[in-house]
């Protein structure tokens, strides 16, 4: 009733999926795949059949899967299938932190350590879209002090 099946275009990987298929992940996983971007085939719902779709969807690391109709939503214009598979779990993580679990309000201050892997970037996005960002005098500070870079390379 609540769900729909898609011909799968393209998978996301996570860490997750590389310790569950070396066997190495605690507990039961499931089947390999989680984030994808698919094209839907069948089943009801708000999706149109033949419409793009991207999100959350058990064992997806194949041809053609299974999802809830609740845990897709249209692939926005302009994404490939491959960078759309990219995006669920990480956005998802971060609307369920910042968003629910700490009521993040609009101009909320976040200060994102690491934004160099998935979840790290998706937070900046998500924060700077919501956050002002330091004024110019702030952001500039370390470049005026080269923090970053040790001693002797200033001297050269």
């Amino acid at each position: 009733v609540g769900s729909l099946r898609v011909r799968v275009m393209a998978v996301g990987l996570n860490f997750r999926d590389v310790l569950n298929v070396l066997g190495m992940y605690p507990g039961d996983p499931g089947p390999p795949g989680g984030d994808c971007a698919c094209v839907r085939s069948s089943g009801g719902g708000f999706h149109s059949v033949g419409e793009s779709v991207f999100g959350l969807s058990s064992g997806c690391l194949a041809t053609h899967s299974v999802a809830w109709r609740e845990s897709l939503a249209p692939m926005p214009l302009g994404l490939t299938f491959e960078e759309a598979a990219t995006m669920p779990t990480v956005f998802v993580t971060v609307d369920m932190s910042l968003r629910r679990s700490c009521g993040m309000l609009p101009l909320d201050g976040v200060l994102v350590h690491a934004a160099s892997g998935g979840v790290g970037l998706a937070a900046y996005l998500v924060t700077s879209s919501v956050s002002q960002p330091a004024p110019p005098p702030r952001r500039a500070l370390p470049r005026e002090n080269k923090w970053g870079e040790d001693e002797e390379e200033d001297q050269s």
